[in-house]
């Protein structure tokens, strides 16, 4: 018996416990073999005599840096206080899915003079356990930008850096700013999986007044 599920989540199984003996009793339950955390109750009980049954939830918690494919086997056993010869064992074998996951960290905000180009470094980074490539998207402000809409194929845990250049028009007064949002979008399952805000700004400027100086 198995289920799959992505890092960092939860897979529930319901087992059926039966009592098949002809003595009503309490079962202990064994979670065993694994190496992923696991929980489920100790104990099972009492149940009727030979018909008695009842449900359990036994629950995995797949490992955050499971690779995809990866499998971790659980041996749960039912055993009889009673007697200790009176016991059933069931396999659960619990899979890591795969997560297709990103995330992009950009710099603090940039500041030029007006009629300058800056260049912004933003990196992205493979968080999930498959490899991947992205498309980018920059949107929002309303001065030039160029950038590179592609990233390459990333592994696990892989970055690349994105280059971003704004062109910082010339007439722009002084303390102006501008914000685009960057999107990260997976080319497997075209979803956005990254989001980040990149923002440029004018460096701060004071106006002078020259009155004309007379000799006489």
């Amino acid at each position: 018996m198995g289920k799959t599920g992505v890092p960092g989540t939860q897979v529930e199984y319901s087992l059926l416990i039966t009592n098949t003996g002809n003595l009503a009793e309490s079962f202990t339950l064994g979670l065993v073999g694994h190496n992923w955390t696991v929980s489920g109750p100790a104990q099972v009980g009492p149940l009727a005599a030979n018909t008695g049954s009842a449900t359990v939830k036994v629950r995995v918690l797949v490992a955050a840096d499971a690779a995809a494919g990866a499998t971790d086997p659980l041996t749960v056993t039912v055993t009889s206080p009673a007697d200790a010869g009176a016991t059933a064992q069931l396999l659960l074998t619990t899979t890591a899915g795969t997560l297709h996951a990103a995330a992009l960290d950009a710099p603090d905000a940039f500041i030029g003079a007006p009629g300058e180009s800056l260049t912004a470094t933003v990196t992205a980074t493979n968080t999930g356990n498959i490899s991947d490539a992205y498309t980018v998207t920059v949107s929002g402000g309303d001065w030039p930008v160029q950038f590179s809409d592609q990233v390459a194929v990333l592994e696990p845990g892989e970055s690349a850096p994105i280059s971003i250049r704004v062109d910082i028009p010339l007439a722009i007064l002084p303390n102006a700013s501008r914000s685009w949002t960057v999107n990260l979008i997976s080319q497997t399952t075209g979803q956005v999986k990254a989001t980040t805000t990149l923002k440029v700004a004018t460096q701060g400027g004071g106006y002078s007044l020259f009155l004309p100086y007379l000799v006489r």
